[in-house]
């Protein structure tokens, strides 16, 4: 086995290296459906809460969680194609 080799397969098979990315993507699916389930256009939620997400203070505010936030971004459903 090379350098290479080990350096890839070894934390995957010591199950090493942390939930964080499970945990990332649980969040991004999560809003994702959200997203769809109250036919909000996807991008223009994202873009809003990603520019404002930084200046906030500690944890998540209600008012970014996607049925609040549609509540005053009406505009902001998703089209449909007839």
């Amino acid at each position: 086995m090379g350098l290479r080799e080990t350096l890839v397969t070894k934390p995957c098979d010591k199950g090493e290296g942390g939930d964080h990315g499970g945990q990332a993507a649980a969040v991004c699916f999560s809003l994702t459906g959200a997203c769809k389930h109250h036919g909000i256009d996807l991008f223009s939620y994202l873009r809003d809460i990603l520019t404002r997400l930084p200046s906030t203070s500690t944890g998540w505010p209600d008012e970014l969680l996607p049925d609040v936030w549609f509540v005053r971004h009406a505009p902001a459903r998703r089209k449909t194609v007839a």
